[in-house]
């Protein structure tokens, strides 16, 4: 499905995607912490399927735009690079978190995250930052 889907519409789909992201987030700090019922806990789990699938797509169209636009002598370097970085922010973003954890609550922390992500990917969408691949 995934094939199908970025040829025709790849930039429009990484936009909604992690737009979709975001407000999921969001929607983390609106569950109520102290309730416990079986309607809790499915919404977690639909949120957390819809997180991940959403994630799964902006990977595959990233990876294979990273493919087709990266020339391969250049590829493993870039790579190289981007899993470096990535593999940086992890302890720094905990990091980051952690500090914001003594000052907020859970929910206002997620509620940051979640529109901070609706901005970023509505700012590239509508600038026009994804291109179709």
């Amino acid at each position: 499905m995934i094939p199908k889907i970025k040829k025709e519409r790849g930039g429009r789909i990484i936009g909604f995607s992690g737009i979709v992201m975001g407000a999921l987030v969001f929607g983390f700090g609106s569950i109520p912490p102290n309730e416990s019922t079986l309607f809790k806990y499915i919404a977690i789990c639909g949120m957390i399927f819809l997180l991940g699938v959403c994630g799964g797509m902006i990977n595959v169209i990233t990876g294979s735009l990273f493919l087709k636009t990266i020339p391969k002598e250049m590829m493993g370097r870039l790579s190289g690079l981007m899993t470096a970085s990535m593999m940086a922010s992890m302890p720094t973003f905990s990091f980051i978190c952690s500090a914001l954890a003594f000052r907020l609550s859970l929910p206002i922390i997620f509620s940051i995250f979640g529109i901070g992500l609706i901005l970023c990917y509505a700012w590239m969408s509508f600038r026009g930052k994804f291109k179709p691949i």
